[in-house]
């Protein structure tokens, strides 16, 4: 092996020559190299090039001498020193090879995460301006350029005054949130610039008590939701004339008599209107209204429903529970009676059953599992305000259906869950203080929901399983009601057999017979997210009386 050499070339100098004479001179004559141990000293007469100072020499002088020197006793190297030394020298450029393409892929990736944050930029959490202020001056913050990649923005509880001027250069922007800012008085102008924003929502800004006139400048906007805040009229310039579904639950509105608002209103298909102050509707602007499939017009005060009303031809579910001057008590008379259970009385099953204490949840309130007289109860518990309609109303329905309801395919009312008495001693039940509900039946295992219920997208469509395997018809049989709930549950659902449809229409039809002619219910929320269905035979039952109404025969 080689041994590690170091090549120097040094100028001969001769003593007798003088600095200026030596640094002029030009020789090209070469003379062999000499061995100095481990270091090879190649003389040559060329001198440095350039002019250099008279007084270098004397300095380069003793260094070449010494270079020049014999040195004695030095041994060559071993050669395991110099493997050593060569696997050290590959070790450290790896290393730094390695780091140098680490450095680069984290920088880009740091670029590509950075164009994503302007494509969806997400605020939230606490309104302190300490705790966030990067996310709640997103729009102060980016470029023009950036803010123009922007599709979704959320500057939900930021404590806003006043949204930035700079909005408007986010004209590829689709979903913008604003929901939780009390401070905030209005919406710019700039928003009008925003050409691609098809959903806003701007709940719970209750210094906002009229539509921005923006709005109704904005032929993208498809989707409004504006709940909870302080809107006590609507006017019809202020209304975006593209709108498919406009939620407008709890405000302060106390009429609707323009026409001309329900016009640019003419494409909305649901509309939320429950706990307003609503009197009276335009009966000529409801009328016109022919895309309307769904209305909510519960906990208001109507004095008289708008003739249009049952003659619009999409118009599948309404809701007008908790208007006093409508109300019609439902013949409660007619089912069995259902008692008053306290929470004492219920028995915890979550280490008794598979899928513990929890059932679900929906609009009007939470499903949970207990055992009451050892028997398998369902408990809803119900929220005091929801878009369908009131609570107190949902128990009343409730009431009224009684114990006798599963034997007409209506999940029934074993009891009614009073925790206004709740005590504390040998139960630990005060979590249940203040707290109302419905004690339920059980439904038989193996049953799951016909359908997915719809987002703010599919509007009032259900969202349907997507079958992803063949035919597999269900009357074939071969499969336990387990394994066919664990393939509906969005991984394969068979289609629907004959057979499967002829069963659930028909156990449909019996549950609404009983509510309408029975009863006196009119449930207002036929969907296939509120029917539970046995996926290899078709029978079901309808569940959730949260936006029924009662007629008792006196109303449609």
């Amino acid at each position: 092996k080689p041994q590690i050499s170091h090549a120097m070339t040094i100028s001969r100098r001769s003593s007798k020559q003088d600095d200026a004479g030596l640094l002029n001179r030009r020789n090209d004559q070469d003379v062999s190299p000499v061995n100095r141990g481990n270091i090879i000293v190649r003389h040559s007469a060329r001198p440095f090039a350039g002019e250099a100072a008279p007084g270098c020499a004397r300095y380069l002088r003793p260094l070449t001498a010494n270079l020049a020197r014999p040195k004695e006793n030095v041994p060559p190297r071993p050669l395991k020193n110099v493997k050593a030394s060569q696997s050290r020298h590959r070790l450290f450029f790896s290393s730094l090879c390695t780091a140098v393409i680490f450095l680069i892929l984290f920088f880009e990736r740091q670029d590509r995460g950075l164009h994503r944050t302007h494509r969806s930029i997400r605020v939230d959490g606490s309104i302190s301006n300490d705790a966030m202020p990067s996310r709640c001056r997103t729009l102060s913050a980016l470029s023009p350029s950036q803010l123009g990649r922007m599709e979704s923005l959320n500057l939900k509880s930021c404590n806003l005054t006043s949204i930035p001027a700079s909005i408007g250069h986010a004209s590829e922007l689709r979903h913008l949130e604003v929901s939780d800012n009390p401070r905030l008085t209005t919406l710019p102008p700039e928003l009008e610039r925003c050409s691609s924003l098809s959903v806003l929502f701007s709940s719970s800004n209750p210094g906002i008590q009229s539509m921005p006139p923006v709005l109704g400048r904005m032929a993208s906007l498809t989707r409004l939701g504006w709940r909870s805040g302080s809107l006590e009229t609507l006017e019809a310039e202020s209304m975006p004339p593209n709108l498919v579904h406009l939620i407008l639950t709890a405000n302060r509105i106390s009429e609707i008599d323009d026409a001309r608002v329900f016009e640019r209103m003419r494409h909305v298909r649901k509309l939320m209107l429950s706990h307003n102050r609503i009197k009276s509707l335009s009966a000529v602007g409801v009328g016109a209204m022919k895309d309307l499939e769904l209305i909510r017009l519960g906990g208001n005060d109507l004095e008289s429903i708008p003739e249009g009303l049952w003659s619009l031809p999409k118009l599948a579910w309404v809701t007008l529970s908790g208007n006093p001057r409508l109300e019609v008590e439902p013949s409660s008379q007619r089912g069995k009676a259902a008692p008053v259970i306290q929470p004492l009385d219920l028995v915890s099953v979550e280490d008794q059953v598979e899928n513990k204490a929890y059932l679900g949840q929906g609009a009007s309130g939470t499903v949970i599992a207990r055992k009451w007289n050892g028997k398998d109860v369902a408990i809803k518990i119900i929220h005091g305000v929801t878009s369908d309609g009131r609570a107190e109303d949902e128990l009343k329905a409730y009431e009224a259906l009684g114990v006798g309801g599963m034997d007409h395919r209506v999940v029934g009312c074993v009891g009614l869950l009073d925790g206004t008495r709740a005590r504390s001693e040998n139960g630990g039940d005060t979590h249940w203080r203040g707290r109302k509900g419905v004690v339920m039946d059980r439904l038989p295992p193996g049953m799951v929901d016909l359908a997915l219920p719809p987002t703010i997208e599919e509007v009032t469509v259900d969202r349907w399983w997507n079958s992803k395997i063949e035919h597999n018809s269900l009357d074939a049989g071969g499969s336990s009601p387990d394994e066919v709930d664990s393939k509906w549950n969005g991984v394969a659902r068979p289609p629907f057999s004959s057979t499967f449809v002829l069963f659930a229409l028909r156990d449909l039809v019996a549950a609404l017979l009983y509510l309408h002619k029975t009863i006196g219910l009119i449930h207002g929320d036929i969907y296939g997210h509120n029917i539970k269905v046995n996926p290899l035979t078709g029978h079901l039952y309808l569940l959730d009386l949260g936006a029924s109404w009662a007629t008792n025969g006196s109303q449609p």
